[in-house]
């Protein structure tokens, strides 16, 4: 096993300008161990710190160091093979389509997501997540000891009968799942023989670059930006009433959640308001969310626009639900607005609506009118039309007639979020591997119109 030299930034040092300072620290021990720059590998943990620490090391002159992250330097060393037809892809979309699949196969789960789909979605992504941090504690392991980690995941599962079972039931399929395996980038990595390995620990430790270093014969150095957490908020603390910062230490993002909900309803409770909570996680805030709304607290969320939210996926979503079986009169001219050209004389659906609300003495010609075209449109749902299950390849398929009949429910291809709709449902998605998993899954309309709002 490799020796790992640490070396240690100070507070001064990680700043803005910590680029040069790195690069400096770098060459001279690289120059000190006699080691061979041009074969060295620097692996810092995020793709968008790769200009910066490039560039520090171009100003340097001579030979550079290959200088990636783990994820960036496995992409470019080799393809990422195929796992086993089940196991994860790496698509979180197919994953949890694929997580559906299997637990559907099981009794209880057809009589929960025909019960009660919203706990079934909530099943689905606690399965997923489960299964992606096991995969990623393996891909710490070296490739020959992953068959000894599974053996050990497997051994910790608590027993059946216990307490918690049902979430015991749900950890056996996810760990099941996991196994399986999925495309791991890191195999590849644990087979390289660079001259020296450096990594840079900023923001957190980056388990996979350090197990790199700790099962690597070459030199190694680890290079500590993160500051000590007394050091963190030195500069702030000779300014009056400032208060030391806590530190919470989580395993996962359901500990986190729940200590950053815990914070907020102690400060509150202490009369400090308002609270703000500052994450660059989606799912986090949404989860802290619920666990705040449950308290009845009031939250501003400012983190930014939903994919769901945009004119483009609301009117696709107001498609689906005008073509659902006892759809009322306000669903359908809802979508019957959205879709309607707006450069066009949409009177007639003035007077449809009026009509629709019980409104007397309209002109019997215009209401004539409107009911034809009216009966025109509806026409138009028939391709969604809420009959037996069918899979997701077809409701994907008879979602594109639809809209296709209705006219585009994407009116302007440029509006913001035209686009990212069309790809997050796949709509001409003719990949093999999303065709297969397309047709191993079967909804209902209401469960569809779930799936194309979760995603």
């Amino acid at each position: 096993m490799a020796t790992i030299d640490h070396k240690t930034l100070g507070p001064a040092q990680a700043g803005a300008d910590m680029w040069p300072v790195l690069a400096h620290c770098c060459q001279r021990w690289m120059a000190h161990h006699g080691v061979s720059v041009r074969d060295a590998i620097l692996l810092l943990p995020y793709a968008a710190l790769l200009p910066l620490a490039r560039a520090a090391f171009a100003s340097l002159g001579g030979w550079q160091p290959r200088i990636e992250t783990p994820q960036t330097l496995a992409a470019s060393l080799a393809p990422i093979e195929h796992t086993d037809e089940e196991g994860l892809l790496d698509d979180i979309t197919l994953d949890r389509i694929r997580a559906a699949s299997t637990l559907l196969r099981q009794p209880w789960a057809q009589q929960l997501a025909q019960r009660d789909r919203q706990s079934f979605d909530e099943v689905v992504s606690w399965v997923h997540h489960a299964a992606q941090l096991l995969c990623d504690a393996a891909a710490r392991s070296a490739p020959p000891q992953r068959a000894a980690f599974w053996l050990e995941a497997q051994d910790a599962l608590p027993l059946k009968g216990g307490p918690a079972q049902f979430e015991a039931q749900l950890l056996a399929v996810a760990v099941a799942w996991a196994a399986l395996g999925r495309p791991q980038t890191s195999d590849t990595l644990f087979e390289l023989k660079p001259s020296a390995w450096m990594c840079l620990r900023l923001g957190g430790r980056d388990p996979l670059a350090e197990s790199l270093m700790a099962r690597s014969e070459v030199q190694a150095l680890l290079v500590e930006a993160d500051p000590a957490p007394a050091q963190a908020f030195e500069e702030f603390s000779r300014q009056p009433g400032f208060t030391p910062p806590t530190l919470w230490v989580c395993q996962d993002l359901e500990s986190e959640a729940q200590a950053a909900a815990a914070a907020v309803i102690t400060a509150l409770n202490l009369g400090q308001r308002p609270v703000a909570v500052a994450t660059v996680d989606r799912q986090l805030v949404r989860r802290v969310r619920a666990l705040l709304d449950r308290q009845g607290l009031s939250v501003n969320d400012e983190t930014g626009l939903r994919l769901s939210t945009t004119p483009a996926a609301a009117t696709v979503i107001a498609l689906l639900r005008a073509a659902a079986k006892g759809a009322d009169a306000d669903t359908r001219l809802d979508w019957l607005k959205r879709v309607s050209d707006p450069t066009s004389d949409t009177s007639w659906i003035d007077v449809l609506e009026a009509h629709l609300r019980g409104r007397r003495g309209l002109n019997p010609e215009q209401l004539h009118l409107a009911t034809q075209r009216w009966q025109t449109m509806t026409m138009h749902l028939l391709p969604l039309a809420d009959g037996p299950n069918a899979t997701l390849a077809q409701w994907l398929t008879h979602l594109g007639t639809a809209m296709n009949l209705s006219g585009p429910p994407l009116p302007n291809a440029s509006e913001p979020g035209a686009l990212p709709v069309l790809r997050a449902l796949r709509l001409f998605d003719l990949e093999p591997q999303w065709l297969r998993i397309s047709q191993d899954i079967s909804f209902d309309l209401s469960g569809f119109t779930d799936w194309v709002s979760a995603t």
